[in-house]
């Protein structure tokens, strides 16, 4: 099922895997569209097996991006999701498993509504194998964070895929070694892998923690000034900024945000990949968005590479070496901290899940709502809860130079102003 129509190239491709004997039917139909799911699946009561591989992106920064722009992205992830678990909740499913993303894992520039419709299907798939458990579901429930496919479908621009081989050594994924792992997958006992594609040493180290340490002669001091060293590299980035953009210096402030200069995510990723390339950094756009500016930039490669920045910028007095390398920052040294980052939450994700967890409460008491049940009705309904003053705070006619309009909890009076140690006044 797809939501558009065949093209002529889709229709020569089913009629050459007919000719292996499989019978193909494919039926347009639009995933976030609850009805069209019902009945499809109604019609079809004899599957056996699910496979989600619906999605779009339509990146931006997320400062820009407009709901008409992520709706469209989260809506096949999150209500199609939902509506086709829903609707082959009955059937004696062998498994039902979603194509997410490695952008939910790693991220990815521009994409942050991507990366979040991607998260929300791997923790449904979760839910959703605690009901097999239940016997409220049937068939093995996966998830699987793909990285980019070699062969046609959703593809990445050249920068990106340029930043991802340079950083975390991952390569687009070939079409046989993906069936291969999809085969793999299903034949396992879990309900989510990340595969990827590439560098295996570099990959490995990537998600295992390091194991190298440096001895205690090679931790030598920097012998730069810090305040100088800063500036320096300060002016270097705006420099580095003003070459890529075709800009002079002097144009640029180096308090504004990228996005006043005209970055877009595209952009960012071929300016990251300049700066890897000249300085021998590992850097992904994500570093962009945590410094949002030159001057943070600047100072976001001083603390994290000053090895590298160092050298290259000549800052290092003869026969010194060029920054300190500590035991701390060994893991800089070799995984940037991005992915460092990535490394810990990612373990994390697994470690609780064969242990009991600890579910944290909220609640809140606001005007016009007494739970949270009711205050999020009450932001779906826009419900305005700007009032008079009610009676039983005080008669604001009696006042009559002051305002008479609030936002008020009711049931005040039941407030314990004793037993919580208020006084009266």
């Amino acid at each position: 099922m797809g939501r558009s129509g065949l093209k002529s190239n889709k229709k020569e491709l089913i009629k050459r895997l007919e000719t292996f004997g499989s019978k193909i039917i494919y039926e347009p139909c639009d995933i976030t569209k609850q009805a069209a799911v019902n009945a499809l699946i109604a019609k079809y009561p004899q599957i056996n097996g699910v496979i989600h591989c619906s999605g779009i992106i339509k990146d931006n920064f997320i400062s820009k991006k407009t709901l008409k722009e992520i709706d469209p992205v989260l809506n096949p992830k999150v209500k199609g999701l939902e509506y086709l678990d829903q609707a082959t909740a009955k059937l004696k499913l062998d498994y039902f498993i979603t194509f997410s993303s490695l952008s939910a894992t790693l991220g990815n520039a521009g994409q942050s509504d991507y990366a979040a419709a991607n998260g929300y299907m791997d923790a449904y798939i979760q839910d959703r194998a605690q009901q097999v458990i239940n016997r409220q579901r049937h068939g093995k429930s996966i998830s699987i964070n793909w990285p980019l496919w070699e062969s046609d479908g959703m593809q990445m621009d050249a920068a990106t895929i340029q930043n991802m081989l340079h950083v975390f050594k991952i390569k687009p994924l070939p079409a046989a070694s993906g069936l291969a792992a999809l085969k793999q997958i299903i034949a396992s006992d879990h309900q989510q892998l990340l595969v990827l594609f590439g560098n295996r040493k570099a990959i490995s180290l990537m998600l295992d923690k390091a194991s190298c340490t440096r001895k205690k002669d090679q931790q030598k001091t920097l012998t730069i000034e810090t305040g100088k060293f800063n500036r320096e590299i300060i002016q270097e980035v705006k420099m580095q900024t003003a070459a890529h953009l075709k800009m002079q210096p002097d144009q640029l402030d180096e308090e504004s945000e990228w996005a006043e200069f005209g970055f877009d995510s595209i952009l960012l990723t071929s300016f990251v990949n300049n700066l890897n390339t000249e300085f021998n950094l590992d850097l992904t756009p994500a570093a962009l968005f945590e410094t949002t500016n030159i001057q943070l930039f600047g100072q976001y490669l001083a603390e994290n590479y000053p090895r590298q920045m160092a050298e290259k910028l000549g800052l290092t007095e003869e026969g010194q070496p060029a920054a300190t390398v500590t035991p701390v920052e060994q893991d800089k040294q070799t995984i940037n901290s991005f992915v460092q980052g990535f490394k810990k939450s990612y373990k994390a994700s697994f470690s609780h899940r064969e242990e009991d967890i600890a579910v944290i409460g909220m609640s809140c008491r606001i005007a016009g709502a007494r739970n949270l049940e009711e205050f999020w009705q009450m932001l779906v309904d826009e419900k305005d809860m700007i009032t008079e003053i009610p009676r039983d705070r005080w008669d604001w006619k009696s006042y009559p130079d002051s305002a008479k309009w609030g936002s008020f909890i009711d049931g005040v009076a039941e407030f314990d102003s004793l037993y919580n140690g208020v006084g009266y006044s």
